[in-house]
């Protein structure tokens, strides 16, 4: 069994001569607080510098089609009104039917609108009411019933999203990898150029625009170009570094120490030597031999973490399209 948060505060008290405490997530004394919050430290710190494959993530994206509406413009006014939804039925008023229910204000950044009268890349800025929605560029003309296209382009990041492991977006639907992530500047090349449509669909991480959960602000990924009623139902995969390096006794995962009874899921005596040389060097002692035991420890860990490839000076016996092309000197031998 791995050691709990208590235990790795008593084995670490035990290694420096301290005396050991009873409690450490409710102590009063001053150092019991101190070397938890040095192992809380430690254990960001761990989190953050190395793709620890017990924390990497796997992350399925369903992208719904569009929905199709109309709804009323006002020459310079950033307002739609009368909204109506146009479904398999006939016409749903307001979003409670069309986008599936729940809390409209959900609908407010994460979707970009398109149709006549309205400026290119128009996105949804709020959601006053069940008919009605405010955009972030006003309309170019007054009409009534303009069809209009919503489409969600961009998503919440999973809430114990730490960081994208590197080249892992797929469009599993079409088995093509997904282009990006992109800088800003390209993204908004995309959107507000003359040339936006390409053969592949792209991605980039944007920030919160004031979303929120329940443990503060978070940041999305978007998609470029928009899903399209041609091109969609799609499914998107990524994986990602969670956040979440503990966890409680009852098996919740969390990203830091609360409880005695919680335990990490990474390599306890990672913890166990940083809480001593970070106790030992906040307290002005001579750290270094205890900061290279620690280092060597973690270094080696993460070594051996998830294995490696056997690399070879000659060429591999099978290469990666074996039986599609040669390894070398492709297309071969010319002339004599």
């Amino acid at each position: 069994m791995p050691m709990t948060y208590l235990e790795i505060v008593q084995t670490a008290c035990d290694e420096l001569g301290l005396d050991r405490p009873a409690v450490v997530a409710g102590a009063t004394d001053l150092q019991t607080r101190q070397l938890g919050a040095l192992i809380n430290r430690d254990l960001r710190e761990i989190q953050q510098n190395y793709d620890w494959t017990a924390l990497q993530t796997e992350y399925n994206l369903h992208v719904a089609q569009p929905v199709n509406a109309i709804g009323d413009v006002l020459q310079g006014s950033p307002l739609i009104k009368n909204i109506k939804i146009v479904g398999a039925d006939g016409f749903s008023d307001g979003f409670s039917d069309g986008f599936g229910g729940g809390d409209a204000t959900q609908f407010s950044q994460l979707w970009v609108v398109n149709g006549q009268f309205l400026p290119v890349a128009t996105r949804v800025a709020t959601v006053p009411g069940p008919t009605m929605v405010t955009i972030d560029q006003p309309a170019t003309a007054t009409q009534t019933g303009v069809p209009m296209v919503f489409a969600k382009d961009t998503y919440p990041e999973p809430a114990d999203f730490s960081r994208f492991i590197n080249q892992t977006w797929w469009d599993r639907t079409n088995r093509w990898s997904l282009m990006g992530p992109d800088s800003p500047q390209l993204d908004q090349w995309h959107r507000s150029g003359i040339v936006t449509i390409g053969p592949r669909r792209h991605f980039r991480q944007i920030g919160s625009n004031g979303l929120k959960q329940a443990n503060g602000p978070i940041n999305n990924y978007r998609l470029w170009p928009p899903p399209g009623a041609i091109d969609t139902p799609i499914d998107i995969v990524f994986e990602y570094i969670s956040k979440n390096s503990v966890l409680s006794a009852n098996g919740v995962a969390q990203a830091r120490f609360l409880a005695d009874t919680d335990f990490p899921i990474l390599d306890e005596n990672i913890f166990i030597l940083g809480a001593k040389w970070r106790m030992w060097q906040i307290k002005g002692f001579d750290y270094a031999a205890f900061q290279q035991e620690y280092q060597d420890y973690v270094d080696r860990k993460y070594g051996n973490d998830g294995g490696a490839k056997t690399l070879s000076l000659p060429s591999p016996r099978v290469g990666y399209f074996a039986s599609v092309v040669q390894d070398g000197s492709f297309p071969g031998p010319v002339g004599n």
